[in-house]
């Protein structure tokens, strides 16, 4: 009887994986990414980018690798902006990754590819420049609070303006110091999650503890 129990457990360990459907692998791929402390909003962004690229190409499965390439080339083959195809790359790249690591695919079809260079024009501001810009708003006043926290969450993750004015309180996750901008409010229309210094997260939780009720 119990070299049965032996037998059974040993055949589970050994189960086959490379047939698995890749919402099976998607759902044990999150619950890795929450066992290593992910935030929620993290766990979402991996979600929604790679169950949409499948979604996409319903072709594309984790058992048949040639037919898989095909919809990963086409996918990143797309004329898009370099950050755009960074942030696609980001997440499949990592899923699929995962996936050899687990057994599931034999390789990884985006091993090879790299990020591409983003042209964004980068400024140099002086320390005492930043340090005026930052002493301007009254922060006795709730719109100098406002104004105070906003210029430090640009200038901490760079942020664009109207992607700022656009948070909502349950955007900020002040515990994981954590900011989600969402995809339809995203000038690239792809949803992501920023980190932001103590400094920051000070700012924006004395903010809103002046905020008019709604």
């Amino acid at each position: 009887m119990s070299t049965g129990k032996k037998k059974r457990r040993v055949s589970k360990l050994g189960k086959d994986k490379s047939c698995m459907p890749w919402e099976t692998a998607l759902e044990e791929y999150l619950l890795w990414k929450k066992a290593e402390g992910r935030s929620e909003r993290t766990i979402r962004d991996y979600k929604y980018h790679v169950s949409g690229f499948f979604k996409r190409f319903p072709e594309a499965t984790l058992a048949d690798l040639d037919t898989l390439k095909r919809s990963v080339a086409e996918y990143m083959a797309e004329d898009v902006s370099p950050a755009y195809y960074n942030n696609k790359l980001v997440y499949l790249k990592t899923f699929l990754g995962w996936c050899v690591r687990e057994s599931v695919l034999p390789e990884n079809p985006l091993k090879d590819l790299k990020r591409r260079k983003v042209n964004d024009r980068i400024v140099q501001i002086d320390d005492q420049v930043i340090k005026k810009l930052l002493d301007l708003p009254d922060k006795s006043t709730f719109s100098g609070l406002r104004d105070y926290a906003l210029l430090l969450l640009q200038l901490d993750t760079g942020i664009r303006p109207k992607e700022a004015l656009a948070l909502q309180p349950s955007d900020i996750n002040l515990q994981s110091m954590e900011v989600y901008i969402k995809a339809e409010k995203a000038k690239t229309r792809i949803a992501r999650t920023v980190p932001i210094s103590p400094i920051t997260g000070k700012a924006i939780q004395r903010l809103l503890n002046v905020r008019p009720a709604c």
